[in-house]
Protein backbone atom coordinates (compact mmCIF):
# COMPACT_ATOMS: atom_id res chain seq x y z
CA UNK A 1 0.00 0.00 0.00
CA UNK A 2 1.26 3.45 -0.87
CA UNK A 3 1.45 6.23 1.69
CA UNK A 4 0.20 9.68 0.73
CA UNK A 5 1.94 12.86 1.80
CA UNK A 6 0.36 16.25 2.33
CA UNK A 7 1.10 17.51 -1.18
CA UNK A 8 -0.64 14.55 -2.83
CA UNK A 9 -3.66 14.87 -0.54
CA UNK A 10 -3.89 18.60 -1.23
CA UNK A 11 -3.86 18.00 -4.99
CA UNK A 12 -6.66 15.45 -4.60
CA UNK A 13 -8.77 17.75 -2.45
CA UNK A 14 -8.19 21.11 -4.14
CA UNK A 15 -7.80 19.97 -7.77
CA UNK A 16 -6.02 23.31 -8.30
CA UNK A 17 -3.56 21.95 -10.87
CA UNK A 18 -5.08 19.55 -13.39
CA UNK A 19 -1.81 17.83 -14.26
CA UNK A 20 -0.80 17.29 -10.65
CA UNK A 21 -4.33 16.19 -9.70
CA UNK A 22 -4.26 13.57 -12.46
CA UNK A 23 -0.90 12.28 -11.22
CA UNK A 24 -2.25 12.15 -7.67
CA UNK A 25 -5.31 10.22 -8.92
CA UNK A 26 -3.01 7.71 -10.60
CA UNK A 27 -0.86 7.42 -7.47
CA UNK A 28 -3.82 6.45 -5.25
CA UNK A 29 -5.79 4.46 -7.83
CA UNK A 30 -5.19 1.15 -6.03
CA UNK A 31 -5.60 2.58 -2.54
CA UNK A 32 -3.38 4.59 -0.24
CA UNK A 33 -2.66 5.07 3.44
CA UNK A 34 -2.87 8.53 5.02
CA UNK A 35 -1.27 9.17 8.41
CA UNK A 36 -2.90 11.26 11.10
CA UNK A 37 -0.06 13.77 10.72
CA UNK A 38 -0.82 14.20 7.00
CA UNK A 39 -4.53 14.71 7.78
CA UNK A 40 -3.65 17.34 10.39
CA UNK A 41 -1.17 19.13 8.14
CA UNK A 42 -3.60 19.08 5.22
CA UNK A 43 -6.31 20.56 7.44
CA UNK A 44 -3.94 23.33 8.51
CA UNK A 45 -2.98 24.17 4.89
CA UNK A 46 -6.63 24.15 3.77
CA UNK A 47 -7.45 26.55 6.59
CA UNK A 48 -4.47 28.89 6.48
CA UNK A 49 -3.53 28.93 2.80
CA UNK A 50 -6.80 28.10 1.01
CA UNK A 51 -8.90 29.86 3.70
CA UNK A 52 -11.49 27.08 3.90
CA UNK A 53 -13.74 27.03 6.93
CA UNK A 54 -14.04 24.11 9.34
CA UNK A 55 -17.17 22.79 7.60
CA UNK A 56 -15.49 22.60 4.20
CA UNK A 57 -12.44 20.90 5.69
CA UNK A 58 -14.64 18.38 7.52
CA UNK A 59 -16.46 17.62 4.26
CA UNK A 60 -13.16 17.04 2.45
CA UNK A 61 -11.95 14.70 5.21
CA UNK A 62 -15.28 12.86 5.28
CA UNK A 63 -15.27 12.42 1.51
CA UNK A 64 -11.74 11.01 1.63
CA UNK A 65 -12.87 8.33 4.09
CA UNK A 66 -15.81 7.06 2.02
CA UNK A 67 -15.66 3.50 0.61
CA UNK A 68 -15.53 4.77 -2.96
CA UNK A 69 -12.46 6.82 -2.09
CA UNK A 70 -9.02 5.35 -2.85
CA UNK A 71 -8.07 6.27 0.74
CA UNK A 72 -10.64 3.98 2.36
CA UNK A 73 -9.06 1.06 4.20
Amino acid sequence: MRAVDTNVLLRLVTRDDAKQAARADDFVANGAWVSHFVLAETSWVLSSVYELDAGAIATARRDASQPRSPFHC
